[in-house]
């Protein structure tokens, strides 16, 4: 179950979920769209999840988005990945993914 924030780790606890994924983003735009914040600002919401995510001892998968294409910036910027990774390596994760979503969009989106 992907979980943005408290509010969404509270609603996976009551339906019982066993492992939950977290999801940031290398594009502030893609951040702001999806989840409606910063970057800065999720990172703070998904460190309080891991937080809450260990105490109840569940699973929990990380990725970050974007990370070599934006479907409203075209590319992310790759100055932002050493913050998302210093930032990222703090969550006990059992799996974590760099992924760029909706590739085919973005090649039609932005060729030519």
């Amino acid at each position: 179950m992907l979980v943005p924030n408290l509010r969404g780790l509270e609603s996976a606890l009551s339906a019982g979920v066993k492992e939950i994924a977290i999801f940031a983003a290398a594009s502030e735009s893609f951040t702001q769209k999806n989840i409606n914040c910063s970057i800065e600002e999720s990172i703070i919401r998904y460190n309080d999840v891991m937080e809450q995510a260990t105490q109840h001892k569940l699973k929990v998968r990380g990725y970050v988005s974007c990370v070599l294409g934006c479907p409203y910036e075209a590319r992310s910027p790759p100055t932002r990945w050493p913050m998302l990774r210093s930032d990222c390596t703090t969550w006990v994760v059992t799996k974590f993914h760099w992924v760029t979503p909706w590739v085919s969009a973005l090649r039609s989106r932005h060729s030519g």
